[in-house]
């Protein structure tokens, strides 16, 4: 029996960080300055666990691959600054949804950041450039 159309898909905790983590070979995606640990550690709900549908809780374009856990490294410094998070993309607020959300991430063929878009098979798509995030200065780096 098919899937209706309309019914999302509940993505799995394993096929979200098998898909998540290697991303970025295994850095940090974020990798803030004088707080990255270098290697991606830890799961980032972008969109909190207790604020998700169930379709989004797993969703890769809810994840990040970063260092530290919630109160380490670049992990931690999400928890402590949600407002900074947000404006990055590193954090969503309840209302929104991951894959609609572009995020600031480290680019390893570049020095610097890129504003991308998560897709759900883990691939990355350059955010337009009328992306409103692109008009923030703040979101490029920490």
């Amino acid at each position: 029996m098919n899937r209706p159309v309309d019914e999302p898909v509940i993505y799995s905790e394993r096929y979200a960080r098998d898909t998540v983590m290697p991303r970025n070979g295994r850095m940090c995606e974020i990798q803030i300055e004088g707080v990255c640990r270098g290697m991606a550690e830890t799961y980032q709900h972008r969109k909190r666990r207790g604020r998700c549908s169930p379709a989004e809780r797993w969703a890769p374009s809810n994840g990040l691959a970063i260092c530290g856990s919630g109160t380490t490294g670049c992990h931690g410094w999400i928890h402590r600054n949600p407002e900074a998070a947000r404006e990055r993309g590193w954090e969503v607020s309840a209302w929104d949804d991951p894959a609609r959300e572009s995020v600031w991430l480290r680019n390893p063929n570049i020095l610097g950041m890129e504003l991308y878009l998560l897709r759900d098979d883990g691939g990355l798509e350059i955010a337009p450039d009328d992306d409103p995030k692109r008009q923030n200065p703040q979101g490029r780096a920490v």
